[in-house]
């Protein structure tokens, strides 16, 4: 009877601490702060929502198009300037990463605008986790593309052959996004860090010496 009481006290205890926000508590793609509100992949004729499986951290389950000229949307309640995904399994070339941030728009309240990404990871080269990045636009307005009550900011990828031959060799895990912070993301690539040489150390360290060596012989002399 006391090893039930104490068992139940400790359950009790555990519930108190495991809140319902707790146990649901998403988790997201490396770097990303929220999650996928929609995802749609519509094929020219009607919308499949893949929210789910875009949000979920199970391997291999995320929809992309089956055919080319498909379009792809990603929605959120809020805005954001950064689409991260999460793939493992991918067999594509620098070359061809180099133009996929073409075909993006975003929705202003009168219809679709160019939106201008920079492919900041050379995705899809390489398994791991790539982004897409873009300045979040002043006039973004929500939008309901599927017509199923889904009133959100959308930004939109039209699928071409090549986006669509990426279904060949790339598998999706999960998609994730980022809210605008301040100062935007990265839109090129970042600076190098500006080289030090060896001799460039040594000569500085040379005449860091003198100077402190200098001041010293000065000091000695007004003491004497």
């Amino acid at each position: 009877m006391k090893k039930f009481k104490i068992l139940l006290s400790l359950s009790v205890l555990f519930s108190l601490f495991l809140t319902p926000a707790m146990v649901s508590a998403a988790v997201y793609v490396t770097g990303a702060d929220m999650g996928t509100g929609k995802y749609y992949v519509y094929d020219g004729n009607s919308f499949t929502d893949d929210t789910t499986d875009a949000n979920s951290m199970a391997t291999a389950d995320v929809l992309w198009p089956a055919m080319g000229n498909s379009t792809i949307y990603f929605g959120s309640n809020s805005k954001f300037e950064q689409i991260y995904f999460k793939i493992s399994s991918t067999e594509k070339s620098s070359a061809w990463a180099s133009s996929i941030g073409n075909n993006f728009e975003y929705y202003n309240g009168a219809g679709w605008q160019n939106l201008d990404v920079y492919n900041y990871t050379g995705a899809f080269v390489g398994t791991g986790v790539h982004t897409l990045n873009f300045v979040s636009p002043v006039d973004w307005a929500t939008y309901d593309p599927a017509d199923d009550g889904s009133n959100m900011y959308f930004a939109r990828w039209s699928c071409d052959v090549n986006c669509f031959n990426m279904m060949e060799a790339t598998v999706f895990d999960q998609i994730s996004l980022h809210s605008v912070t301040e100062g935007g993301p990265q839109m090129s690539n970042p600076s190098p860090a500006p080289e030090f040489s060896t001799y460039a150390l040594i000569v500085t360290l040379g005449i860091a010496g003198a100077s402190v060596l200098k001041k010293a012989g000065s000091f000695g002399r007004t003491q004497a």
